[in-house]
């Protein structure tokens, strides 16, 4: 039996597992940012990040000596919900990020865990509480606060479009996989998933001619960060501090991903923004925070961007 001491041990530790896990979900951005200032295509880069995570993941399990397979009627379910509904949501988030801050990007991505609840509530009929309400209200005014216009130029409404779209899409694709990947059990679920999101970006580049491995292979060292940094890192990272903390505790930690895009965007990207961009921010914080506070069995299905 435990000591006090181990169990706060613990704690400790599960906290650091999702702090660190919001700290590479933040990079993830970056690294996107930078890829694709570097040349890199989206149906390429993505494919690659997701099939090498899936590589990765695979690998984790059976070194773990875990089947990476499902069943099939499960592993079906997961690779479509990868496919159908996990990559077009990733394709809109690094879409509109080519044309937003990686800032700004991410403070407006994270409206979905306050869709997720109102979502909860549509398809499952869970009726959101006075704290839901509250946090519909504060998202929507920091969403109008962080879309104010810089000093030098307006943030680009199509790309802040796309962002709200994937934050919709992401929080749809919660709900939806919430079942299977509990069925699965979350390591095997995200493998399933993003082996579904990768297939279908090489499909997707295959057809359209843009693929284009060859760019991505000239820049190794920003793929094997998509992968590492950006998905297997916060993925296991995110699970093992779960079962320390718990899903709610994790979700709250998890509010911090787009603290550490803010500090990263200013250092690597020479980001800034406005003091009511901030305000804005915090307001959207605070509806994810306020969300996260319910403990919500969807906390331990919490995917990669």
């Amino acid at each position: 039996m435990g000591t006090r001491a181990d169990d706060h041990r613990g704690l400790q530790l599960g906290a650091l597992m999702c702090t660190l896990s919001a700290a590479c979900y933040a990079g993830l951005s970056i690294l996107g940012k930078l890829a694709l200032a570097a040349g890199l295509t989206l149906t390429g880069m993505l494919s690659l990040r997701f099939l090498g995570a899936a590589v990765v993941l695979a690998a984790i399990l059976l070194m773990q000596r875990r089947t990476p397979f499902a069943g099939a009627g499960t592993s079906a379910r997961l690779l479509l919900l990868g496919g159908l509904l996990y990559a077009p949501q990733a394709a809109l988030f690094f879409t509109g990020l080519q044309r937003l801050p990686a800032s700004v990007a991410v403070l407006l991505l994270y409206v979905y865990p306050v869709l997720v609840a109102a979502f909860d509530w549509a398809f499952n009929r869970r009726l959101p509480d006075g704290r839901t309400i509250v946090a519909l209200v504060l998202a929507m005014i920091g969403v109008a606060l962080t879309l104010v216009p810089q000093s030098t130029a307006s943030v680009d409404s199509v790309g802040a479009v796309l962002v709200l779209c994937s934050a919709t899409g992401l929080a749809v694709y919660i709900i939806l996989s919430e079942r299977a990947t509990r069925t699965a059990g979350a390591r095997v679920g995200a493998l399933g998933i993003v082996l579904g999101a990768g297939l279908s970006f090489t499909l997707a580049g295959a057809v359209s001619g843009t693929l284009a491995w060859h760019l991505s292979v000239a820049e190794p060292m920003l793929v094997l960060g998509l992968i590492v940094i950006g998905t297997v890192l916060p993925v296991t990272l995110f699970l093992a501090g779960v079962g320390r903390v718990g899903p709610t505790g994790a979700s709250l930690l998890s509010t911090l991903e787009p603290v550490f895009t803010v500090a990263l965007g200013a250092v690597v990207l020479g980001e800034s923004l406005l003091p009511v961009q901030w305000i804005g921010g915090g307001l959207i914080l605070a509806a994810g925070i306020l969300v996260a506070a319910r403990a919500t069995p969807a906390a331990e299905a919490s995917p990669t961007m």
